[in-house]
């Protein structure tokens, strides 16, 4: 991410904070244990080494388990099942209150 947006104008610490708050429960107790106690309380050097040299020895890990969003062909996109269902079932119940509506109106 640092390297992808090099002129984000945040300080190293917010950017660390920021990162460290978002990880999820399990993954935010897991780097406290690789620091030795709160992640949150080392210095920015000794988190970019930490996080560095946990990234390296493990590079298939791809964010604890979630399913990325993958593009194969322009304009389509694969999604996980959950959010593939969501929206099929959020379309339905679209057209079923646009029928509704139109048997209340009488067209």
């Amino acid at each position: 991410m640092l390297m992808s947006c090099p002129h984000h104008h945040q300080s190293n610490e917010v950017l660390v904070h920021t990162f460290i708050e978002g990880l999820e429960p399990n993954t935010k107790i897991l780097l406290d244990s690789a620091a030795g106690g709160q992640a949150l309380k080392k210095t920015y050097a000794e988190l970019f080494t930490l996080l560095n040299r946990i990234s390296q020895g493990n590079p298939e890990w791809n964010g604890g388990g979630m399913k990325p969003v993958i593009q194969k062909t322009t304009g389509m996109l694969e999604v996980d099942d959950v959010t593939g269902l969501t929206a099929q079932i959020a379309a339905m119940k679209n057209m079923m209150n646009t029928h509704f509506n139109n048997l209340a109106l009488g067209q």
